[in-house]
This record gives C-alpha cells, structure tokens and sequence, in this order.
C-alpha cells in the first residue's frame, strides 16, 4: 500500500512538472534578439528560425564551429519531440491545427516567409531532407519531405539548430556577475 501511495505520488508529482513545461525565449548574442527559445521540458535550446531562413543546411553545417558555435543540426527526434511536447500535436506529415497551436510556433521560433510560414528544416534519420512547421493556413506539417540536397537553400525555410550546452545572454551575465569582485 505504501510503494503504491509513493508511486502515486511520484507519477503525479511528475505528470504536474510536465503540464508546466513551456518554450521560453530569451536572448543569445545582444539583449533583445531573442533568439533563443528554451525547451524547459527537455532542457535544449533552440536558436529561432528567422536566424537561418533561406539558408542551406550545408551552409549552416559549415558554420557550426564559428558562427553557430555550441549548436548542433537537430534530429528528426529533436523536432518531433519538441512539436509533439510543446504544440499538443501527434499528426505527421501534413494535417491542420488550431490557431493558437500557430500562434505559439509562430511567437517562439520566427517567420521565416510570406503568410506567416514558420518552417524550419532537417535532415531525417534516412539523410534525406524534411521540413517541420506551420503557416498562417494552419497546415502544420512535421516531416515534409523537401529533397536528397543538403546543398539547397528553401526560400521559406530556416535551418533547425538546438543545443544542450550552449550558454545564453542572461547565463553569461549571471556567470560574470558571480566572478566579479564584491564592491566594497
């Protein structure tokens, strides 16, 4: 009777942190970008869309240890993760969706074209390229399959990056703060 108590308690304890978790953005390079959009239930960190649009994953792939220094190329589990935790969603591939489900992608990750597509893309676990997102039609797609080409930039795609490790403007600045001498 006690394990199961305990274990009620657990699950529940745990189901209630879940039901909280949200997408929260915040800077990365200079206050205000708010190019960063935090994954509280997984912990990662994704850089905004809008960032990359229009630009080929090789390209982006090239600049990992520069430009986009502490990202990584998400995965198609990366991104179904974060669609099915954050956007209530289980649909694949096309399908429609409710406003707000919209509103929310479209508020936390970027417009990266015309009618408000906030699409993002990335290579599928057969290496093949897809792309995952929502448009001011309410079609959201989760694994849009766009071609075999690495190499091609989509007009109204951005390039999904996330991170675990990386470091935001605000950490930076909490870090900083507790090295600094102590004013006396």
């Amino acid at each position: 009777m006690k394990n199961g108590l305990l274990l009620g308690t657990l699950l529940l304890f745990f189901s209630a942190f879940n039901a909280h978790a949200e997408l929260v953005v915040t800077d990365w390079e200079t206050e205000g970008d708010e190019l960063i959009v935090i994954d509280t239930d997984t912990g990662y960190k994704w850089l905004n869309l809008a960032h990359t649009a229009g630009v080929s994953i090789d390209q982006v792939s090239s600049e990992l240890a520069t430009t986009y220094s502490g990202w990584k190329l998400a995965t198609y589990d990366d991104v179904l993760t974060l669609m099915r935790n954050h956007f209530e969603w289980t649909g694949n591939t096309k399908s429609t969706a409710p406003a707000e489900f919209r509103n929310a992608r479209q508020d936390a990750f970027g417009i990266t074209g015309t009618s408000g597509r906030s699409y993002g893309s990335y290579i599928g676990d057969n290496g093949r390229v897809y792309m995952a997102g929502t448009r001011d039609s309410n079609n959201v797609y989760t694994s849009y399959l766009r071609n075999n080409d690495t190499t091609s930039a989509f007009q109204y795609d951005g390039v999904f990056l996330v991170s675990d490790e990386l470091v935001t403007l605000e950490e930076k600045a909490n870090i900083q703060s507790v090295n600094s001498p102590l004013a006396v």
